[in-house]
C-alpha cells in the first residue's frame, strides 16, 4: 500500500500537464511605469527581510528543540510528568513546539500582516480582526500537530515493530482526507461565502465553462474585503466539496473579461485535476517521511542512542527534525506548484483565446496586490508558488506567437482600467506613486 502511494503521488505530480518553455523575457517597462515598479519593491523588500528572519528563527528553534540540552531537558522533565506516556508526550510537545515557535513569531506576523499592509492600504481591519484571524489560521496546526503526533506515537508504542506502515497509510489518509473536508471546515474559519449573484460575473463563468466543457458546481464569493484590499480567487475541494471561490474585492473590482480569465485559470485547474495530484503527491511525501523517519529512530535504536522507537526521550528529536524537514521543504512545494500554475495558465489563454484579456488581468493583479513584475531568483525559488507577473505575461505572448495572433498587445495604460462603481475610488490598482499616509482608523 505505501509502495502505491509513493508510485501513484511520483506519477500523478511528474505525469500531469505542462506548460512550453518561455525563452524570451518581456521588459517591465512594457507593461508597468517605473512609479509602480519602486512602489512594489518598497512594499516588498522589508516584507523579504522579515521571511527570511522567520525562517532563520523557525530553522533554529528546530534545531534547539531537537539537539540543544535545554530542549532535552525541556522535554524529560514533559516525559516525566507525563508517566512516561509517549503519545501523551508527544502531544504536548508537537502542540506546544508548534504552537510556541507561531507565539515567537507573531510579532513579525503582525509588523508584516498587519502594520506594513496597513501602511500601504492593504489591510481593511482593525487589531481584534487581525488577531482573532491569527488565531483561527494557526489553531488548526497546533491541534493538529498534537493529534497526529499522539496518534503516531500511540501506533508505535503498541506495534513497535509494524507502526511504519500503519503510521504511513494512516498520514496519507487523513491529508486527503483533509482536503475533501477542508472547504466545509477549514475554510469557514477564513471567510464567510455565498453563492454568486446572476450578472455579469455569473455569465462570465457559465461562459468559461462552457468552452471548456466543465460542470461547476459551486461558484462562490468570499468576504475578503473585510480583511484585505488584496484580490484573488482559488479552487478547493475534492468530489462533492469542490469549488470555485472568488474574493468579492475581485468581483467588485474588474469587468467581466478579466473575471473570466481569473475563472479559466481555476477551470483549468479543475481540469488537469491538480487538487488531487497535489494530494497525491503529498500523500506520497507523508510515506516517505515515515519511512524515512523509521530507518533513523531504528537505527539510534540499535545503537543504543535511545531505548525504544518509540521512547518519549526522544520525542523533542522526532518534531525538530519534522519541524525543519517541512522548512526546508518549502522550496520543492513551491517549484511543483509554480509547474501546476503555469500548466493551468496556459490552459486557460486556451480556453480564453483572448491573450489581452490574460495579460490585462496579470498588470492588474501585480497593481492590486503591489507584487513585484519580476522577484529575485533566490526569493521566487525559495517562496515563488505562481510564476513572476512577467514570466505570465511572456507566456501571453508566447501562446500569441503560436496562434498567430498579432505579437503586440494594447498600450500599457490601457490595462489600467476603471473600477466599477462599487468599488472604492482609492482601489490599490491605481496605486499612488509614493507611499501613502497611513489611515488611522483601516
Amino acid at each position: 500500500m505505501a509502495a502505491a502511494i509513493v508510485v501513484g503521488g511520483v506519477v500523478g505530480l511528474l505525469g500531469g500537464p505542462s506548460a512550453p518553455e518561455v525563452d524570451d523575457p518581456v521588459s517591465a517597462a512594457r507593461w508597468f511605469d517605473a512609479s509602480f515598479v519602486g512602489l512594489a519593491r518598497e512594499y516588498q523588500v522589508p516584507r523579504d527581510v522579515v521571511a527570511v528572519v522567520a525562517v532563520a528563527l523557525r530553522g533554529g528553534f528546530a534545531l534547539a528543540l531537537a539537539m540543544s540540552p535545554p530542549g532535552r531537558r525541556v522535554v524529560g522533565w514533559i516525559a516525566a510528568r507525563a508517566g512516561q506516556r509517549p503519545w501523551l508526550t508527544a502531544v504536548v510537545v508537537a502542540g506546544g513546539a508548534f504552537l510556541l515557535i507561531d507565539v515567537l513569531l507573531s510579532p513579525l506576523a503582525f509588523w508584516s500582516g498587519f502594520v506594513h499592509a496597513g501602511d500601504y492600504g492593504l489591510r481593511t481591519q482593525g487589531v481584534g480582526g487581525w488577531l482573532l484571524d491569527w488565531v483561527a489560521f494557526r489553531a488548526p496546526t497546533w491541534v493538529g500537530a498534537a493529534v497526529v503526533a499522539g496518534l503516531a506515537y500511540a501506533v508505535a508504542t503498541r506495534f513497535p515493530r509494524g507502526w511504519p506502515p500503519l503510521v504511513a497509510a494512516g498520514g496519507a489518509a487523513l491529508l486527503v482526507g483533509l482536503v475533501v473536508a477542508g472547504p466545509l471546515v477549514l475554510e469557514p474559519l477564513a471567510y464567510d461565502t455565498r453563492p454568486l449573484e446572476p450578472g455579469p460575473a455569473r455569465q462570465a463563468v457559465q461562459d468559461v465553462a462552457a468552452a471548456g466543457g466543465v460542470d461547476v458546481h459551486k461558484v462562490l464569493i468570499a468576504d475578503a474585503s473585510k480583511r484585505t484590499t488584496r484580490e484573488n480567487a482559488y479552487i478547493s475541494g475534492l468530489g462533492a466539496t469542490r469549488r470555485v471561490v472568488l474574493f468579492d474585492t475581485l468581483v467588485q473590482a474588474r469587468q467581466p473579461n478579466t473575471i473570466r480569465a481569473v475563472v479559466a485559470h481555476e477551470l483549468a485547474h479543475h481540469q488537469h485535476r491538480d487538487i488531487l495530484r497535489g494530494s497525491l503527491a503529498a500523500a506520497a511525501a507523508v510515506v516517505v517521511g515515515v519511512y524515512a523517519l523509521a530507518a533513523w529512530l531504528g537505527a539510534r535504536t540499535r545503537r543504543g542512542r535511545q531505548r525504544a522507537v518509540s521512547d518519549p526521550g526522544a520525542v523533542g528529536l522526532v518534531v525538530g527534525a519534522v519541524m525543519l524537514v517541512s522548512v526546508l521543504a518549502t522550496p520543492i512545494e513551491a517549484a511543483a506548484s509554480r509547474g501546476m500554475e503555469a500548466a493551468a495558465d496556459w490552459r486557460a489563454l486556451q480556453l480564453l483565446e483572448e491573450p489581452g484579456a490574460f495579460e490585462q488581468l496579470q498588470v492588474q493583479l501585480a497593481r492590486s496586490n503591489l507584487n513585484r513584475p519580476a522577484p529575485p531568483v533566490w526569493r521566487h525559488v525559495w517562496w515563488g508558488t505562481h510564476p513572476s507577473p512577467l514570466e505570465r505575461l511572456a507566456m501571453a505572448q508566447r501562446w500569441r506567437a503560436m496562434a498567430g495572433s498579432p505579437p503586440a498587445g494594447p498600450p500599457r495604460r490601457a490595462f489600467v482600467d476603471e473600477p466599477k462603481a462599487a468599488c472604492d475610488t482609492a482601489s490599490p490598482g491605481h496605486a499612488p506613486a509614493r507611499r501613502p499616509a497611513r489611515s488611522a482608523g483601516a
